[in-house]
């Protein structure tokens, strides 16, 4: 009997030597998280940067196109003008305007396609100037070497340049000079009444009936 008493003093010592060192070593950890930026401000930081670095390679492109930025400038004009043709003069300007607008509503479909309407219209600009300086181009397209869309615009700083010029061309094999000029109309047409969102057909119903109005209060004071 004592040895069992014995026996329980101890495997109770030994239990309660537990007990203490588990109060002794139990501590909490605190683990403290990284600060984690606001994403929307870093977004708005990387648009805002982008923006800057876009105005300022506008600003050097409009310089080009007046021989204000020395070689590097005769490169920037020579590539603008060779691409677009005349309307590289305003290309600058399309390019900044456009990509603001598409990085201010990234995640607007309806954006999106406001801002391809845009392009597609910059290119109808681009044919009708083609269209317009096209008697002087076809007398002089043989003397080029290389494209002559190209070659054309650069040296005279007119024309439609490599795109406008093909876009012409092609519309001109298929539907002819008087076609071709529907046609661009009509694209460039649906292009504004996109952008713009809207309707032609109601601006020429209110035009129509302002003429009607305006006439027949000629009638009456007459």
């Amino acid at each position: 009997m004592a040895a069992r008493k014995q026996t329980k003093k101890k495997t109770v010592k030994k239990s309660t030597g537990k007990r203490t060192n588990a109060k002794k070593t139990g501590r909490q950890i605190e683990v403290i998280e990284p600060v984690k930026g606001n994403p929307d401000e870093e977004t708005s930081l990387k648009d805002e940067i982008t923006i800057l670095l876009l105005l300022a390679f506008c600003v050097i492109m409009v310089m080009s196109n007046f021989g204000i930025t020395g070689y590097f400038g005769k490169i920037v004009s020579s590539i603008m003008f060779g691409l677009f043709g005349s309307v590289a003069y305003i290309f600058p300007f399309f390019l900044f305007f456009g990509t603001v607008f598409m990085i201010v509503n990234r995640n607007n479909g309806i954006a999106v396609v406001k801002g391809i309407s845009l392009g597609i219209l910059f290119l109808m600009f681009s044919a009708f100037f083609q269209l317009a300086w096209n008697g002087d181009f076809m007398t002089r397209s043989s003397s080029y070497d290389g494209n002559p869309y190209w070659n054309y615009a650069v040296e005279n700083r007119r024309g439609g340049g490599f795109l406008g010029g093909y876009i012409f061309h092609g519309l001109n094999l298929i539907t002819g000079e008087i076609g071709s000029v529907v046609v661009l109309l009509t694209i460039s047409i649906i292009c504004l009444v996109i952008i713009t969102g809207k309707s032609f057909l109601k601006l020429i119903k209110n035009g129509s009936r302002q003429a009607i109005e305006t006439a027949r209060d000629s009638v009456d004071e007459a």
